[in-house]
């Protein structure tokens, strides 16, 4: 069996999610994400936390619904149902679904691991915004009951 390099399939995957926003199945946000890729700095200093926080769930929905397709690509098909293109449309569509629903219960944790480090950046590079108090990464932000602080809270340790 051939091993599996982790790193490279997650980067393929949320590579093969933003290219499938950018065809038409997330158009708004493919525009949100290439506008801000665009621009090659950090984001716009109008730019308010909940359209961070809306276009970073959009994307995990995107790349949870792209997961959902690669799954379901080794189903085989149940002769039963007929098959054909009516089900691939329809798993498409399902698939979609799945990953909105994921991602607004609080997905598997890439919203908010996106907004941290863009909110992050946008301080590096600014300094902050003149008059504005920092903006800073929401600690509940995630409404998912299981994200890792809750199952494994960190205690830190001194030497």
């Amino acid at each position: 069996m051939a091993a599996v390099d982790l790193t490279t399939y997650g980067t393929g995957l949320a590579e093969q999610a933003l290219a499938a926003a950018r065809q038409g199945q997330g158009t708004r946000q493919a525009a949100a994400l290439n506008g801000n890729l665009e621009r090659g700095g950090p984001l716009s200093r109008t730019a308010d936390r909940a359209h961070l926080e809306e276009v970073a769930q959009d994307f995990e929905a995107v790349f949870l619904s792209q997961m959902f397709e690669q799954m379901w690509s080794s189903v085989d098909v149940d002769p039963l149902f007929g098959g054909g293109h009516a089900e691939k449309v329809w798993r498409s569509l399902l698939n979609q679904e799945y990953g909105k629903a994921l991602a607004a219960g609080g997905g598997v944790g890439l919203a908010d691991q996106m907004v941290a480090q863009l909110v992050a950046a946008q301080e590096a590079a600014s300094g902050g915004l003149p008059g504005q108090p920092p903006m800073t990464p929401s600690t509940t932000s995630s409404t998912a009951p299981n994200t890792m602080s809750n199952i494994m809270p960190v205690t830190e340790t001194q030497p």
